[in-house]
């Protein structure tokens, strides 16, 4: 995939997004101005207070976990695949950073706390609500995993799905703990990739 294909992407899933939101505010919403109130706090919600919580600790766990899936795969995650001939700041800006608040927008943020705010709406007061959660958890990970390569099971982007939904329950469905995470380890794969796989 080309960096211009890469950017029209982003810009068509940020217009997916905008357009998502104003359907969902000025139709399933229309009439509850609590549950649009409780969307907009599950979608727009970046908080950057407590730094250990929100930004050192997803940084240090993401490095690590990346740094042992590649000792264990002992490739980078099939990087070089997809990216042996492209220009190592286009790999940085697009993989390092654009990809990375891309996905967690779509997968945390837009999927996830969309249906996390319809069980928040249907089942707060029901026995049912924290299945419901955990549910959601394990599908949205699944989703996260099965879509980057459409395969059934894919356990380094499987554990990727459930930590970054960690990262996002735990942080009250802060989306910017799990951004960083996310951007952590797609940095460290790429860097590893670059400076073990091609420089040595």
């Amino acid at each position: 995939m080309t960096p211009i294909l890469q950017l029209v992407l982003v810009i068509s899933g940020i217009s997916v997004w905008i357009f998502g939101k104003y359907l969902f505010e000025n139709i399933l919403l229309k009439k509850s101005r609590h549950s649009l109130n409780l969307f907009y706090s599950n979608i727009f919600n970046f908080k950057y207070n407590e730094y250990y919580s929100q930004l050192l600790l997803p940084i240090v766990i993401s490095i690590l976990i990346y740094y042992l899936l590649v000792f264990i795969y002992k490739e980078p995650l099939g990087i070089s695949r997809v990216v042996r001939d492209w220009n190592i700041f286009w790999i940085i800006f697009l993989g390092g950073f654009i990809q990375p608040i891309f996905e967690e927008i779509v997968y945390r943020s837009i999927i996830f706390g969309f249906f996390l705010t319809l069980v928040d709406i249907k089942f707060k007061k029901s026995k049912f609500y924290w299945t419901g959660i955990i549910i959601l958890f394990f599908i949205q990970a699944y989703t996260f995993m099965y879509l980057h390569d459409y395969k059934l099971f894919d356990f380094p982007r499987l554990l990727g799905g459930l930590y970054f939904g960690l990262l996002y329950l735990v942080n009250k469905r802060n989306i910017f703990p799990s951004i960083i995470a996310h951007i952590s380890g797609n940095l460290t794969v790429i860097l590893f990739w670059y400076f073990y796989w091609i420089k040595f």
